[in-house]
């Protein structure tokens, strides 16, 4: 199925750009398993501790090549996710600090890519959504969400709600 090698990717370079507004991913790998890493470009005057949240970071393998993007500047759930962050609707440095809310992060869905933790958070506020715009208890209970295959339905609580 498709050459094999296709999906192995680059070195990381110079060149290779990450973060700013867009999110940008790092598309690059570094030898031995060292992670990659969106660092601040401390070559430009953005700061991304200084309210600059479009700041354009670098992608390496040296840990020493600059100061490490800051969690809070970080605006999607995969870029987040990916810089070891925690992913809440907003990037944290942990979940800690963090009360009543769904919180993802490598810490609690350890065998997953950040693209497959973000996934489950697309797919909780889809059901969330679904759920929760229904007031009728035999509405609720024969209401698929939409994150399954259709085997799994929306839940009355006792509180009278769905969810």
């Amino acid at each position: 199925e498709g050459d094999p090698s296709s999906s192995i990717k680059p070195e990381c370079g110079d060149t290779d750009v990450c973060g700013g507004l867009a999110g940008f991913q790092c598309d690059c790998s570094c030898p031995g398993g060292t992670a990659v890493q969106c660092v601040d470009d401390s070559s430009d005057s953005c700061d991304p501790e200084k309210g600059g949240r479009d700041c354009m970071g670098i992608c390496t393998c040296d840990d020493s090549a600059g100061a490490p993007v800051s969690c809070n500047a970080l605006d999607t759930c995969s870029n987040c996710v990916e810089a070891a962050c925690s992913w809440t609707g907003e990037c944290y440095d942990d979940c800690m600090g963090v009360a009543d809310a769904a919180c993802y992060s490598f810490e609690y869905f350890k065998d997953m890519t950040s693209e497959e933790v973000c996934k489950v958070e697309e797919d909780r506020i889809k059901d969330s959504r679904a759920c929760g715009a229904i007031s009728d208890c035999n509405d609720c209970v024969k209401t698929s969400l939409p994150s399954s295959d259709g085997s799994k339905t929306c839940m009355w609580s006792e509180n009278r709600y769905c969810m």
